[in-house]
């Protein structure tokens, strides 16, 4: 904590000039759980106007912001107090009707409003803490306005020129001193990239925020909400608080592991939650791009039955940033005893979105997960009409691999029956790889750095890509030479495309280049989010022979037929070259744009990537003796040949291709 030293030592018995109602200090106390002290601001008296705060409350103002008579009946008050809750260019309050209010300074010389520099406090009545308690509240502000936006770059200009923030203050010896027990902008904001920020532009949301008051054990405090902002028409922006609670912190115990033994640590390809992070509908994460590392446990005596040790608290999770709950643990069990109908229960997988997106309210807190499998059983179907129809889970104990179609989740237990892949026809399985000492066959190997011409994107933003290269971690597919992925090529620090992208999340770019004299790119997020010509774009970009295996599901030869010679983009001399690079809003009917001038003549820009010299070159033909292993469509692996009719890929050698049987 930083020690802050006010120097108004009565600061406490200042009110200006706010009149108290009678009525409770915890006016309407939540009967969910044993709290110490609450406000929901609901006793306020409308008659009051913009000068209400309840009673045992005080303020502290800052002379130039002091509500006068004249101003208040002007209704002009930019210091703190309570009001109804409203829709009005803001989130209504989830707590209750009323909330507490402090408006932005601004100039308005005819009814009295100052733009100058504010520091307004809102200060409870004594509290007595008890051994370890927390304060909670909820806050309704705007990230992207505690610094600076610059338009131009679509970027902050410089975060430690911090504009606007709330400090959460506390003095246990009557207002002699106070010491800062939480910032916004410390501990909330400086952590969010830019974009994360800028989504909430012009639509306040309330988040909930909690901190420890533990340093403060058995002591009587006062808890002062401190909102500071800089002189400046146009300078931060209003804040909303609610729900103002102190409790008892709750012990978090690790989950009961008594009776299973931990068999060491295998691998998951998420497909309950990753395809839920992302911010539009139309882009979807593929969990085998995001195998993560797993702790798995057995129960003794009972061969099958599996323990995933809390897989999204760990921070193996690559998108534990995105998860609310990042303290209390949650196992996740699954029943694999029959093999061929391997059953997870309803239960909470322990992820709590905390993601700005515009997916994030689709999804439950708490998360429930399970599978298609589980939820027809449930309804009454038989075991061998859900095998037969290919949504049973199953368990391949020679090669430690749980294949889970069909994962579910939902708002409750009784409710796990939606798609995280949500409105959109994209489909991932959950695979959990057990740690039999096989690695799972479709991880990715780092290479190093490619040098990357971009002639995708680069020209419509900054203009001809030719001489503009920058470098990009590059990534080989184990088993699998010429089968690359570029790693968040648009949002790395050395990109001269980074200012321009409000996009937040990470996003790896797939190229098959197995086969040299056909590159393969389909139609893919690039992790690069903009505005052009005043639209704002979720930027997908690919090629031509992409687009034929996406939409068409078309094969190698099948393209190489198809395409016309000049529009089959090559891999030669270790450099991948796309001599027609496209791109899109999506990757389906809003794909196949090319960059133009004035004039509409297109412009020919290539994009080029020169492979590092770890880098294979995928060979066009495999020998016949190779050896030969297939693997569904979204890339879990088969034990043999599959017999059924579908789409597979087949990785002979170092050449993998789409088989239609």
């Amino acid at each position: 904590m930083n020690k802050f030293i006010l120097p108004l030592i009565a600061m406490l018995a200042a009110s200006s000039a706010v009149a108290s109602a009678p009525g409770k200090y915890a006016s309407r106390v939540p009967d969910i759980e044993p709290v110490t002290f609450y406000e929901g601001f609901e006793d306020y008296d409308t008659s009051m106007g913009l000068n209400w705060i309840p009673e045992g409350w005080s303020k502290v103002c800052t002379d130039a912001h002091k509500p006068t008579p004249e101003m208040l009946a002007r209704n002009v008050n930019n210091t703190w107090y309570v009001y109804e809750s409203s829709e009005f260019m803001q989130e209504m309050t989830p707590d209750g009707w009323n909330e507490a209010f402090i408006h932005f300074g601004y100039t308005d010389d005819e009814r009295g409003s100052s733009n100058a520099a504010q520091d307004e406090w809102l200060i409870t009545p004594e509290i007595s803490l008890g051994a370890n308690e927390e304060l909670s509240f909820y806050l309704q502000c705007d990230y992207s306005t505690v610094y600076e936006w610059d338009w131009n770059k679509s970027c902050f200009k410089d975060r430690s020129d911090i504009k606007n923030t709330l400090k959460i203050m506390v003095t246990a010896d009557g207002g002699d001193s106070w010491e800062e027990a939480w910032d916004l902008e410390a501990d909330e904001v400086r952590r969010h990239p830019d974009a994360v920020c800028f989504n909430q532009y012009g639509n306040l949301q309330y988040h909930q925020f909690t901190t420890s008051l533990a340093a403060f054990a058995g002591k009587s405090v006062r808890i002062g909400f401190r909102y500071v902002r800089q002189s400046g028409d146009g300078i931060g922006n209003s804040m909303m608080l609610d729900g103002v609670t102190v409790k008892p912190a709750k012990a978090v115990e690790g989950p009961n592991r008594e009776g299973w033994t931990l068999l060491g640590t295998g691998s998951m390809a998420d497909g309950w939650v990753l395809p839920a992070l992302t911010v539009t509908p139309s882009e979807f994460y593929n969990p085998q791009d995001y195998i993560f590392p797993v702790d798995i446990y057995e129960k003794d005596g009972q061969p099958g039955m599996f323990l995933l040790a809390s897989p999204w608290t760990s921070d193996k999770f690559p998108f534990i940033h995105l998860n609310g709950n990042t303290t209390v643990p949650y196992d996740i069990v699954v029943d694999a005893t029959d093999p061929d109908f391997v059953i997870i229960t309803p239960q909470v997988s322990g992820f709590e979105h905390k993601n700005p997106g515009s997916k994030a309210n689709r999804y439950a807190t708490p998360y429930y997960i399970s599978h298609a499998g589980k939820q027809y059983l449930d309804e009454g179907y038989s075991k061998p009409d859900i095998i037969a129809y290919g949504h049973a889970a199953t368990y391949d104990a020679k090669t430690g691999i749980i294949n889970i179609p069909g994962p579910k989740y939902g708002h409750t237990a009784s409710d796990v029956a939606y798609i995280p892949s949500g409105f959109n026809e994209a489909y991932y399985p959950s695979v959990i790889y057990l740690p039999t000492g096989n690695t799972p066959e479709l991880v990715w190997n780092p290479l190093g750095k490619a040098s990357f011409t971009d002639g995708f994107l680069f020209p419509g933003f900054v203009g001809d890509p030719a001489g503009n290269e920058w470098e990009v971690e590059i990534e080989e597919r184990a088993g699998q030479p010429g089968m690359y992925r570029i790693i968040d090529p648009y949002t790395s620090a050395v990109s001269p495309m980074a200012m321009y992208n409000n996009n937040v999340h990470s996003a790896k770019i797939i190229i098959d280049a197995t086969d040299p004299e056909l590159v393969i790119m389909e139609p893919q997020y690039s992790g690069f989010s903009g505005m052009n010509n005043g639209t704002y774009w979720n930027y997908y970009i690919g090629n031509d022979a992409g687009v034929l295996a996406f939409s068409g599901g078309y094969l190698k030869d099948q393209i190489k037929q198809m395409l016309a010679e000049e529009r089959q983009d090559k891999l030669a001399d270790g450099v991948i070259t796309f001599r027609e690079p496209m791109f899109g809003s999506n990757n389906y009917g809003g794909f196949g744009y090319k960059w133009s001038d004035e004039n509409d003549q297109t412009l020919n820009h290539p994009a080029r990537l020169v492979l590092p010299s770890a880098a294979s070159v995928g060979s066009a033909t495999a020998a016949p003796d190779a050896p030969e292993s297939w693997y569904t469509i979204s890339g879990v692996r088969l034990g043999a040949e599959p017999s059924a009719p579908g789409l597979y890929i087949r990785v002979k050698g170092s050449i993998a291709e789409k088989i239609l049987k």
